[in-house]
């Protein structure tokens, strides 16, 4: 006896499934990635331009510093060959030869006599020294030329001088120098200050 098998009573096939949805999830981790790699190097860049900025102000005020310490040599110098006691100094700081102020709760000279953008109230490099001047050696480095005023302060008696009579005191002429110095950039502005003693005779 062949038995046939019911269509009705077949298994019902098996749906074929389909790939699942995507979620986005992938493509959000991707982008928050991406800007952090924006931001950490924009935050490079930044920096980077920073540090260069602050090295090459450093090399300017380097450049100032230097030329500052070259005007004050020059002004040593100055005194030595050029400078008395009876020299041209004046409280109107003529031709950069300064008097101290009067009192001594006045403000400096240096701050509130002199313009040192005024060739008749300053002294420039080399201008009076025979040295190097300015505009052949140091003009291409620097923004402009390094300037100082010789102040005179007082006579100085000092004893027991190595190789003196200790007996005597020697008399010496102080001076006070000031200059001022521009790097590479005017903005670049520095100013120094030392005292020199100049020998001149004995007390």
């Amino acid at each position: 006896m062949n038995t046939r098998s019911n269509p009705r009573q077949r298994k019902p096939a098996r749906p074929v499934v389909g790939p699942r949805r995507q979620q986005g999830v992938v493509m959000a981790i991707a982008l928050i990635m991406l800007l952090m790699l924006t931001i950490i190097g924009v935050t490079s860049m930044s920096s980077g331009n920073l540090q260069e900025v602050m090295a090459r102000n450093m090399l300017d005020r380097n450049y100032a510093f230097q030329a500052g310490e070259s005007a004050l040599r020059d002004a040593e110098i100055d005194v030595e060959n050029n400078m008395t006691a009876g020299a041209d100094f004046d409280a109107a700081c003529t031709d950069g030869l300064c008097l101290p102020p009067a009192a001594t709760t006045d403000p400096p000279v240096w701050e509130s006599v002199v313009d040192w953008d005024s060739a008749s109230l300053t002294r420039e490099f080399g201008e009076h020294t025979g040295g190097t001047p300015y505009k052949t050696k140091l003009a291409p480095s620097l923004a402009a030329p390094p300037k100082y005023i010789i102040e005179y302060n007082d006579i100085a008696c000092v004893a027991g001088l190595p190789g003196e009579d200790l007996r005597t005191a020697v008399k010496f002429d102080k001076y006070r120098i000031t200059s001022q110095a521009a790097g590479r950039s005017s903005q670049a502005r520095i100013r120094l200050q030392s005292t020199y003693r100049k020998r001149n005779g004995r007390c």
